[in-house]
């Protein structure tokens, strides 16, 4: 028997996607990646922040703004802890965390449906795993999907708009919390203080499950797995250091 997915991704695919050498190396040979690139560990470390500022929100039943103090300080140990270095770095991460803080003004713990959400799909003979940033409820019909990104480019709307990995948290989030009539789909450009939200109809939704499902298929039945080069190539190292045996693909 060839090679199967113990389970799929957006961030699998997305990477079969980007280049499928890059794909092989990991996921079928197992060559070890380093996912050590500081802007990798940079979004970890954001992210991470983020996360616990929230679940702080949601522990101490928080209404009203965000301590901006204790925010840096989340920021602080998050960045002890990932061993990242470098006083510029550090500034700007800080300078992130107290911008989305000022820019959330007044919070209401009540409407904060979730932080870091697992779930996991099934997809054909597949399962699709996933992690959701953040989970908001907008009103009694409609909740919104937050996908933290701390890329220095900043989307397109037809990125936004075509993304496979928002399409797959929607139909997570429809099946978590069936109530919700509709849902947003935000990416937070976090470097811009920017929201980039968009939606998706059904027929959307669908086209984006036979995709992920197809692609699926694919990883498993190519025989052949081109190296593509892209910018991504820096943030993504398997164990030989050649140019040749490197892979693309990697974001936060």
């Amino acid at each position: 028997m060839g090679f199967r997915n113990k389970h799929l991704s957006f961030s699998r695919l997305a990477r079969f996607e980007q280049c499928p050498a890059a794909f092989k190396y990991q996921y079928i040979d197992g060559v070890h990646t380093e996912l050590t690139a500081v802007p990798l560990l940079f979004g970890k470390v954001v992210h991470a922040t983020l996360e616990r500022v929230f679940q702080d929100v949601i522990a101490e039943e928080i209404s009203g703004p965000i301590d901006e103090a204790r925010a840096k300080q989340i920021f602080a140990d998050a960045w002890a802890e990932s061993g990242l270095v470098g006083a510029e770095v550090y500034r700007e991460g800080l300078e992130i965390v107290r911008n989305f803080v000022r820019s959330e003004g007044v919070v209401d713990h009540r409407d904060v449906l979730a932080v870091e959400k697992d779930f996991r799909l099934p997809l054909g003979r597949f399962s699709v795993i996933g992690c959701i940033d953040r989970v908001n409820r907008v009103d009694d019909e409609t909740i919104e999907v937050v996908d933290y990104k701390t890329n220095r480019a900043i989307f397109t709307r037809e990125e936004v708009d075509d993304s496979l990995q928002l399409s797959l948290y929607e139909v997570a989030a429809r099946r978590i919390w069936p109530w919700a009539k509709k849902v947003r789909l935000s990416f937070a450009m976090l470097r811009h203080g920017l929201r980039m939200t968009t939606s998706r109809t059904p027929e959307q939704l669908e086209a984006a499950l036979s995709y992920a499902e197809t692609l699926g298929k694919m990883t498993e039945e190519s025989k052949v797995f081109p190296a593509r080069l892209s910018t991504n190539c820096a943030y993504w190292r398997v164990g030989s250091p050649s140019p040749s045996r490197r892979g693309a693909f990697g974001f936060t």
